[in-house]
């Protein structure tokens, strides 16, 4: 096991139609890319969806196996979602 995660989590090729309609949303008109930070409005419709649950999750089993409380966890600190041939690709950025 690691002693800490990555930087970034990416998620490629996400193309489900709920994802799609959910993030194809969040990314103003016009523009191919959005960035997200903790706790704002972007942030948390992306972590409602598969891709960022499944995310969350990554980081707090590693946050549990790690026995790592209070300021030492790590966190999903924000992000980008990007529009790529139709489909989209997340990125993750962890802090710890």
């Amino acid at each position: 096991m690691p002693d800490r995660l990555p930087d970034s989590i990416f998620r490629q090729n996400v193309s489900g139609d709920a994802a799609k309609e959910t993030l194809g949303a969040l990314i103003p008109e016009g523009a191919d890319t959005v960035t997200f930070q903790e706790n704002d409005t972007v942030y948390q419709s992306v972590l409602k969806t598969v891709n960022g649950k499944l995310t969350m999750n990554i980081v707090h089993t590693f946050n549990q196996i790690k026995h790592l409380a209070g300021d030492r966890e790590f966190r999903i600190s924000g992000g980008a979602i990007k529009r790529v041939q139709g489909d989209f690709q997340l990125r993750f950025d962890v802090t710890g």
